[in-house]
């Protein structure tokens, strides 16, 4: 089955100039994505930095490079280079702004790579404007994937974002989901899980595409008060989230209490056992029960 993000890079190499980066973990599926995307050019060059004879090339004459991929031909359509792993070659930020600077208009490149995104961030100003972005979900392995909300996900990232009178309050310990939710035994933590990986492909799909910036974060203070996620939308407060297994579940007070005091526009209570119902929960300004099933088909 074609990815997600299948359509949207397929798109950005044909109509647009830059590169595209898509990182994630081994085995998630990177080099299928790329098969997926090369059907769509003419001729297709992959290489591994992990391949001897494919580094040889990368390090080689430019003329090798240019002779392989057909650049000294006419051609009604661009190829397509994809370079896999290529963050592990330590002058790589260089080799890639050379690269595009000089093939930017015949060539188009394809970055991938099992690093996390922000190692692609390292490439600073070198890099700027000439790459899109994308992310690759994991399908295994224990991970950290929520900070406090002081905090963006990505480790190495920082930038204090604090809200009225709740940032000295807030517990700074990083919260660890599976990305195998389905090896988790307690009903509860496996729905928390669950949602927690769906939001996080919803923010990043949703940042890809271009509707605005947004982060995944959870709320816990010092005296225990906790929401399960929390989503913001260019450093704005946009929506709260607690998961239940149950419709049956109170409505988790803390939803009200961090609504008022974030200013998020929204607050939902999302339940694993309820039914579809088709309606725009997003109509609702208070805090409100929504089924998982109506909840996560407006995610990605």
């Amino acid at each position: 089955m074609e990815r997600y993000y299948h359509a949207i890079l397929a798109h950005e190499l044909a109509e647009h100039r830059q590169m595209a980066f898509v990182s994630g973990a081994r085995q998630v599926g990177k080099t299928t994505l790329a098969k997926q995307i090369s059907q769509h050019f003419q001729s297709t060059l992959y290489l591994n930095w992990d391949d001897t004879q494919h580094r040889q090339l990368i390090l080689g004459e430019t003329a090798a490079l240019v002779e392989a991929l057909g650049l000294n031909q006419l051609k009604t359509h661009s190829p397509l280079l994809v370079l896999d792993e290529i963050h592990k070659y330590s002058h790589w930020k260089s080799y890639l702004k050379g690269l595009f600077d000089r093939f930017e208009r015949q060539l188009a490149i394809l970055v991938t790579g099992s690093a996390r995104m922000d190692v692609f961030k390292k490439g600073g100003d070198s890099l700027m404007g000439r790459y899109l972005k994308n992310k690759q979900g994991k399908s295994q392995n224990t991970v950290p994937l929520l900070n406090r909300c002081a905090f963006r996900w990505i480790p190495s990232v920082v930038g204090w974002m604090c809200w009225r009178d709740i940032a000295t309050a807030l517990r700074k310990e990083p919260k660890t989901y599976l990305w195998d939710w389905s090896s988790i035994s307690d009903e509860g933590a496996k729905a928390e899980n669950f949602v927690a990986k769906h939001l996080l492909k919803a923010v990043h799909a949703w940042t890809d595409i271009g509707l605005g910036e947004f982060e995944l974060y959870y709320l816990r203070t010092k005296d225990q008060k906790e929401v399960d996620f929390w989503v913001t939308q260019d450093q704005k407060p946009w929506f709260l989230v607690e998961v239940k297994s149950s419709m049956k579940a109170a409505l988790n007070p803390y939803l009200a209490w961090f609504q008022a005091k974030t200013g998020a526009k929204y607050a939902f209570q999302v339940t694993m056992d309820a039914d579809f119902v088709e309606a725009d929960f997003f109509q609702h300004s208070e805090p409100i029960k929504v089924p998982a099933r109506t909840f996560l088909s407006k995610d990605v």
